[in-house]
This record gives C-alpha cells, structure tokens and sequence, in this order.
C-alpha cells in the first residue's frame, strides 16, 4: 500500500497547440515490468507467428509470390490488407488487447490495427520476409516506465535487404515501393514483439530528406511592364504529404477537381 501527498499545489496552465508529448500535470506510474524484454515477451503470447493464413488467400499468395522483386511483394501485400480489409476497431473485453486470428479477420472483412498487424506479418513471412508486429505510439514511451499501456496502436516491422520499414496497415493512399512510401510515425517509439527485443526502436528513414519535401518551381513571364504576364506553378509532393494530398484528390468531386 502506497500513500503519496501534496500539498498547496499550484494550478497547472495548460496552453492551446501544446504538442502531444508534453505533459503538463504531474503524474506517478507504476509497472509490473522490469525491462521492455518483459513487455515484448508479454505481446507475444498475444501475437502467435504461426498463426495460419486461411485456404481462401490461396489465390492471393499465389499472385504475391509471382512478383519477383521482395520489395514488391512486401508493397503489395501491404496496399491488399489497407484496400481489401476494412479498419474498424471494436476494444471490448479480449479484444482490447488480443488480435483476431487472420482467418476471423478475413472471414469479417474488417479489423483493428493488431488485426491487422498479425494478418500482415503473416503474409510477409509466408513470402519468406522476415516481419513481426511491432507496438507504437506517437507519445513518448521512452521516457516512461515499461509497460503496456503506454501504446495505443500496433504496426509492423519488416526487414527487407538489410532496411528495416515500419508498415502500418490501417493508413490509405500508399502506393509504389516501400523506400518511397510516406511515414507517418517517423520518430515514433517502437516495440518490435519479438523474444529477442531489449529496447524500444525509434522510427527514423534514412532517406527522410527524399520523402519529407516538397518542391516548388515558379516561372514568371513578362514581355514589358504595363502588360499582362503569365505566371506557371509547378508544386511537386513527396511521401507522406502526396499520399495525403492523394486521399483528399480522391474524394472531391470532378466540378471542385477542375476548380
């Protein structure tokens, strides 16, 4: 039994626009948890890796396994479980933290993050990809005691020729080759569910500077001052920022497209 006191505490001022991972109150944790070994050990009694893929995705391995690239198959697989499996999340009772086995997800046709996750992972790993579902978070775990409770999404983590991608199968709008592909939880922390893992990973894409931009090219014409010149706009989006730019295109309608 704990018994923790203050005292003529001072209000705290929580500013608007305060960015996510500052926190301004005070706060005690607790954890049941040494180490983040603990917790990987944990999530996987959750996620089984040999879970099995259902006879019905026969023809859609098949079709993965016809592309010769790895890279290719791992994009594909990924734009298949975003498109084909609706993300709804139900976190009730078990569900809360126990995913849904591929076959269950499949037969639904939709899932939540972890379901999705696992059914992903699997695929990969069924086309010889080393993967495994990874925890994540946009807040800061890193600075918190281990433990569970502290993630509120899971993705995944996939090791292709000597890169490792961090996948998340509930986004929209991604398409092309992984390296190309936009990152919304660049510098997120992450925990890899697998026995092997010590320590929280940060999220951060060696190609960032080509994948975190946007070009701009202004070309003004102007025969001679007093008449009328022509400016041409040229605004190019990259990664991230064309993937949203992407989903928003897609769901105007033609009048307002051509505005």
């Amino acid at each position: 039994r704990l018994r923790c006191e203050a005292h003529d505490l001072a209000a705290a001022g929580v500013e608007p626009m305060t960015p996510p991972d500052i926190e301004p109150m005070r706060g005690l944790q607790f954890s049941e948890y040494a180490d983040w070994n603990e917790v990987a050990r944990w999530a996987l009694k959750l996620f089984p890796t040999d879970a099995p893929l259902p006879d019905e995705m026969a023809p859609v391995m098949a079709g993965l396994r016809a592309l010769s690239d790895p890279e290719e198959q791992a994009s594909q697989a990924l734009q298949w479980v975003q498109t084909e499996i609706r993300h709804w999340s139900m976190a009730v009772g078990p569900c809360a933290m126990r995913p849904q086995l591929p076959a269950v997800v499949l037969q639904r046709g939709y899932g939540d993050c972890k379901d999705k996750a696992l059914l992903l992972a699997r695929m990969l790993r069924e086309l010889g990809i080393e993967a495994r579902p990874s925890l994540s978070t946009r807040s800061g775990p890193a600075s918190m005691l281990p433990a569970p409770e502290v993630f509120d999404h899971v993705i995944v983590q996939a090791r292709l020729a000597g890169r490792e991608y961090y996948l998340d199968p509930t986004r929209h709008g991604q398409a092309g080759m992984l390296s190309r592909m936009g990152q919304r939880l660049e510098e997120a922390a992450v925990l890899p569910v697998d026995a092997a893992t010590q320590d929280l990973v940060i999220v951060r894409s060696p190609n960032r500077a080509e994948i975190f931009r946007n070009q701009l090219h202004e070309r003004l014409s102007l025969a001679r001052f007093g008449d009328e010149g022509r400016l041409e706009v040229e605004i190019r989006w990259f990664g991230l920022n064309a993937e949203t730019l992407r989903m928003s295109l897609q769901r105007m309608d033609p009048a307002d497209l051509r505005r």
